[in-house]
């Protein structure tokens, strides 16, 4: 690993080296104009949030009264068409090809990983004082890593001798069957990429050629990848056990069970190998799917009447609708309470930005041996704890206003039970005062 390291000095002008922070580096006005901006950003941030997750509730509500299930069918009815049903049955892809490679595989998903061994860049900055000098330290360290997209070695600091490949000979890609469940039941793309379990494909380059021809050929003979993976179409077999063939290999490229590489086995690779493995989910597993069916068969994501949010979930193994529908209200639970906390956040950075103007003015105090960093370290201390205070309550507010907003039934109601409350409380104190 190579390293560089850069120092630089910046004089201070105060006697305690604490330097005055409403000096020439620090815009109080920038800093409130931002701020205001971030409120608003914020604000609208929880205000969205609340509509967003009261629409996903109220649909995931309906869907637990609509669902119609299904089961395990081997072909859809006509009268489902347009419903949203629950169903679950094994799943059969196709053979997957990767044309540069000649690799074919019976699988739901393939996906090809490359990756390039490049010279890296980090930077690592480190601060001190030396008496009323700040004293900055500046080091850009050079490692070797292994990297899927190509690094820009020209904006490295110390490009000589750094220097990376412009371009890479093989990137990554991705394949997606056209997923069959049953016999007539067909996976939207949407649906098809929520399938993970991805596993490690084996690979065999016994025999693979040299020649490009090769892949021009892939389909011809009984024996062809192509073929010998059809075959297997339909059946769950682990691709970890079941090596695919590799009917191409580059020259100079080597293969191993698991990864192909531009480098002989046991030399070190140097920058610019290139390493390319393959991973895949095999055709053949059952699936629970909850979406819309479609007249011919399509499975594709459901809408409620008048609403915005959609319902297209697919798990692996059998899961029952209720349990689908519970994960995505908590999915749901989840998201609102992330988005309130960052929006609150937000909000508090803003408050903090607005009234940077009164830690701007404070810090002049600094020149004040001892007790001026006193007094500014307490103004800034005071000033946090306005921000959060006024953050806090902006926040509360705005949620549950947002939250009355999007129900309107329910806020009608509540205002029905308040006033009512007020009302017959204002109308019993009159009725004491009235008898005493």
């Amino acid at each position: 690993m190579d390293s560089f390291t850069t120092r630089s000095y910046s004089y201070t002008p105060s006697g305690n080296g604490r330097g005055v922070r409403g000096g020439s580096g620090s815009n109080p006005c920038a800093a409130v104009a931002f701020g205001l901006l971030m409120f608003a950003g914020s604000i609208a941030l929880l205000w969205w949030n609340e509509g967003i997750s009261v629409e996903r509730y109220e649909t995931l509500s309906v869907a637990t009264k609509e669902v119609v299930e299904l089961g395990e069918p081997e072909r859809p009815e006509a009268g489902d068409a347009g419903k949203l049903v629950h169903l679950t049955g094994k799943a059969v892809g196709e053979v997957l090809t990767d044309g540069e490679f000649g690799l074919s595989v019976p699988a739901l998903r393939m996906r090809r990983k490359a990756s390039m061994l490049q010279w890296v860049e980090h930077k690592k900055e480190t601060k001190h004082k030396q008496g009323s000098q700040t004293v900055t330290d500046v080091t850009y360290s050079y490692k070797q890593e292994w990297k899927g997209s190509v690094v820009d070695s020209t904006r490295f600091n110390h490009p000589q001798g750094h220097e990376n490949p412009t371009h890479m000979q093989y990137t990554a890609s991705s394949w997606d069957a056209a997923v069959r469940i049953g016999d007539g039941f067909k996976l939207t793309r949407s649906l098809v990429g929520q399938i993970g379990g991805y596993q490690e494909i084996s690979l065999d380059a016994k025999g693979a050629s040299r020649d490009t021809d090769a892949l021009a050929a892939l389909d011809d003979g009984e024996d062809s990848s192509k073929a010998l993976a059809a075959r297997r179409l339909g059946d769950e077999v682990a691709l970890t056990s079941s090596p695919a063939k590799i009917a191409y290999l580059p020259k100079r490229w080597y293969a191993s069970k698991t990864h192909l590489q531009s480098y002989r086995p046991g030399e070190v690779a140097r920058v610019g190998a290139t390493e390319v493995s393959f991973e895949g989910v095999p055709s053949g597993g059952t699936y629970s799917i909850l979406a819309r069916q479609q007249r011919d068969g399509s499975l594709m994501p459901w809408k409620a009447k008048g609403g915005r949010s959609d319902v297209a979930v697919v798990k692996s193994g059998y899961v029952s609708a209720s349990e689908m529908i519970a994960a995505e209200v908590s999915a749901n639970t989840m998201r609102t309470w992330f988005l309130r906390g960052l929006g609150a956040f937000l909000v508090f950075l803003a408050i903090s930005c607005i009234l940077s103007p009164v830690t701007w003015i404070a810090s002049f105090a600094d020149f004040i041996p001892l007790l001026g960093p006193l007094f500014s370290g307490v103004v800034n201390m005071g000033v946090s704890v306005i921000a959060f205070t006024i953050a806090i309550t902006v926040s509360f507010t705005t949620i549950g206003v947002a939250w009355l907003w999007h129900r309107p039934v329910l806020a009608g109601t509540l205002l029905i039970v308040a006033a009512s409350t007020a009302f017959l409380s204002l109308t019993e104190a009159w009725k004491r005062r009235k008898q005493q």
